[in-house]
């Protein structure tokens, strides 16, 4: 699901993470999940370490990331920590293992290109 966004700098947050996986930063998964889930606005990562941490996981049972620019990063803390990503870039789901969702600020450029092809994935 990743392939469709372009590369980016913007400032990612992991909210949630279940599933099982490698160690990622020298930390294993479930610790990574724990972090993750007590911080009010998620776990900051960059475009990189996302990648990393996709190819550290085996499986990914349940997921929730967004991404919103770093120089507003402060400001939506409390948007996101209160389950508002309405003004986030990106936002990308996995639950249930097999169930993919991914939102695309509409405001994009790219919106309509990133829209089709994760629709062209067929899942």
């Amino acid at each position: 699901m990743l392939n469709v966004l372009p590369d980016n700098d913007l400032d990612w947050r992991l909210l949630e993470l279940e599933g099982p996986g490698g160690p990622f930063q020298g930390k294993y998964i479930d610790e990574i999940a724990d972090s993750a889930l007590n911080l009010p606005s998620g776990l900051r990562l960059s475009w990189r370490d996302v990648w990393e941490l996709s190819a550290t996981m085996v499986q990914a049972v349940d997921m929730l990331l967004v991404a919103v620019e770093p120089h507003d990063s402060s400001r939506h803390d409390s948007e996101i920590a209160s389950g508002r990503y309405d003004e986030c870039q990106f936002m990308a789901e996995v639950f249930d293992s097999g169930f993919l969702r991914i939102g695309v600020n509409q405001r994009r450029d790219d919106y309509s290109k990133i829209v089709e092809n994760f629709l062209d994935l067929g899942v």
